[in-house]
């Protein structure tokens, strides 16, 4: 029986494994960069990160330039019962159009000109967030006679001025 399977071994030439000495692999693909990447190549950013320190100085710093500029429109609001100038202008955020463009021109002080006006703006939109909803709640205020509304919802609710207009007076 052996010898009947040699000769078919012949005519298939079997040939030991050789392994070849460098596989064949398809050309490296090129990484895409991710969309943080793709920014900081427009925006030309080759900074290293901050230290913990230098971002602790950083956060440090801005959180004084706020309260600072709440300490002033506080005081602004005590001097002169409002942060609206004749009802009508904004000091908050006017401080913060004008805190921005000086952001834009100002040099070293770029960064503490943003911060104050973006602290401005948190006060600006606070304010007249508070009053849009105040005023859906309660329409009288948008007219201001509040008086007017709270001396009405006491004279329904006193027994005694409710027994005076029945009696006439």
């Amino acid at each position: 029986m052996a010898n009947s399977v040699a000769p078919y071994t012949r005519a298939l030439r079997i040939v030991p494994y050789q392994p070849q000495s460098a596989p064949i692999l398809a050309p490296p693909v090129e990484r895409k960069p991710t969309w943080w990447e793709f920014y900081r190549t427009l925006k030309g950013d080759n900074e290293t990160q901050a230290s913990p320190v230098e971002s602790a100085i950083t956060g440090f710093r801005n959180n004084a330039e706020g309260m600072a500029v709440g300490a002033v429109l506080g005081f602004v609001k005590s001097e002169f019962g409002s942060l609206d100038i004749n009802g009508r202008y904004p000091v908050d955020g006017i401080a913060a159009i004008l805190l921005y463009l000086l952001s834009v021109k100002g040099g070293d002080f770029s960064a503490d000109f943003r911060a104050l006006s973006q602290s401005c703006s948190t006060v600006f939109a606070y304010r007249k967030v508070e009053a849009w909803r105040e005023s859906l709640k309660n329409p009288s205020s948008i007219t201001g006679d509040k008086s007017q509304k709270s001396q009405v919802s006491q004279d329904s609710i006193d027994p005694v001025v409710v027994a005076a207009k029945e009696a006439g007076l």
